[in-house]
């Protein structure tokens, strides 16, 4: 991948790394001499094709309407664009993925080197004798996951690859040779066989469903492999990059007859001519190498970066101090309104505010409202740590007219709803008066 700072302009377009420029430059180029010899060629020898009386595509004004042509640019555009932003969506999925991936191992192997560290003292040797061992198998593990994801044919350095015993080297060689087993799969097979048998003898001395949490974590950077791979296997829709290459040529046949038709200014319509073809088929050599970002293009991902950094980590594991307990001195401040001021942790500049006031609903009692109503102390930050007690918090007065507006409109809303009732049971009194007399009218009829 390419280094980069943004703020500098000049030397960014002057980078010779990327050669996506030169690929574009051995269409454009042809494509302008082409047109500046149509060009000359209509202007020299305009006079005798007119008198010959040969058809030109000037006779019916089409060239003559630039909305003709804009029409396939737009076709040609809209494919260019829908291929860019697939390359862009795999390019980042997959530096994703693999930051992921590491992730996910680097903490199974911290978690495990963690957990042995309650049996050092008891077994000294079989706790050190597991953490070599398992920091290699992860180093081996990320190594070939990323040599199986590259599109090409590479070794990416391992840990120490020599220090694992030569019947486990031995087993994973032939393995792979013989029966063409996944090298991933059967270095994680390693890595779960080891950890049961040191759970077993007693080198993890953790409960086993906390020792859940690292099958997890392997069995989820395992995925992420498996995704990235989804990226290298499935190549980008054949048919869409079919029609992209037709279109392509055609338009770099067909705009130099037009822009030599068009403008008989040799030196513009070398611009124009240029400008299009080199823009089209730089983005088309962009998306070709964004598509798959594990090769080995100046534009595509370090892979030897991100297995030097997994082995950077891994080391740091097995370090004399990686054990060490952190704790503070004696003389380290332990009051908290003290930390808070040396801190100058202010409401205003980090946002701490907690609010204690409950919303509720309309239909909720008188009583369940009242008691909602914010307090004194509702509304608190850091800096109550050192306020005065009689000061008042910010927006506890906004908050008590807020719960004030709200016990008024209860008591409207209760009120609006008793009148209501009262007016549903004079119609109910009255539709049973009505119905009375109705039915005394009928037992007389």
């Amino acid at each position: 991948m390419i280094k980069y700072e943004e703020d500098r302009i000049v030397k960014v377009l002057f980078r010779a790394e990327c050669k996506i420029a030169l690929r574009a430059l051995l269409f454009a180029v042809p494509a302008t001499i082409l047109t500046v010899l149509l060009n000359l060629g209509l202007i020299h020898f305009e006079d005798v094709v007119e008198a010959s009386g040969m058809p030109t595509i000037t006779d019916d004004g089409i060239a003559l309407k630039p909305t003709t042509w804009l029409a396939v640019s737009v076709f040609v555009m809209i494919l260019l664009d829908f291929r860019t932003r697939q390359a862009l969506d795999r390019f980042w999925e997959g530096t994703s993925l693999l930051h992921r991936m590491r992730g996910e191992w680097f903490d199974s192997a911290s978690c495990l080197v963690t957990f042995a560290l309650l049996s050092a003292d008891a077994k000294p040797q079989e706790v050190q004798a597991f953490r070599h061992t398992i920091v290699r198998l992860m180093s081996l593990c990320h190594a070939s996951a990323l040599e199986e994801i590259a599109d090409f044919e590479f070794e990416i350095p391992r840990l120490d690859y020599e220090g694992i015993n030569p019947m486990t080297k031995f087993s994973l060689r032939s393995r792979k040779q013989k029966y063409g087993f996944n090298r991933v799969e059967m270095v994680l097979k390693l890595i779960y066989s080891l950890m049961t048998k040191a759970l077993d003898d007693g080198v993890l001395n953790i409960p086993a469903p906390i020792l859940t949490r690292v099958y997890q974590t392997l069995s989820r950077g395992f995925v992420c492999n498996l995704n990235a791979k989804k990226i290298k296997d499935t190549r980008f829709p054949f048919p869409y990059a079919q029609m992209i290459a037709a279109l392509l040529l055609l338009m770099l046949l067909g705009i130099p007859c037009v822009m030599a038709m068009l403008i008989r200014n040799v030196v513009w319509a070398s611009v124009f001519t240029f400008l299009p073809i080199f823009g089209v088929f730089s983005l088309n050599f962009i998306a070709m190498e964004l598509e798959n970002p594990f090769g080995q293009d100046e534009n595509d991902l370090p892979l030897a970066h991100f297995q030097a950094e997994m082995n950077s980590s891994l080391l740091m594991l097995l370090h004399g101090l990686a054990d060490h307990e952190a704790t503070v001195t004696q003389s380290a401040v332990r009051d908290f309104s003290e930390l808070a001021r040396d801190a100058k942790i202010t409401s205003a500049s980090r946002g701490v505010t907690k609010t204690a006031a409950t919303l509720v609903r309309s239909n909720s009692r008188m009583s369940d409202f009242e008691n909602h109503i914010p307090s004194a102390d509702a509304t608190w930050s850091v800096d109550d740590a050192w306020k005065p007690e009689s000061e008042e918090p910010e927006g506890d007065l906004a908050a008590r007219r807020l719960a004030a507006s709200m016990l008024e409109f209860n008591r409207t809303l209760q009120r609006w709803t008793q009148t209501v009732e009262c007016q549903v049971g004079e119609l109910r009194r009255s539709y049973n008066t009505v119905k009375k007399v109705v039915n005394t009218h009928a037992n007389v009829g």
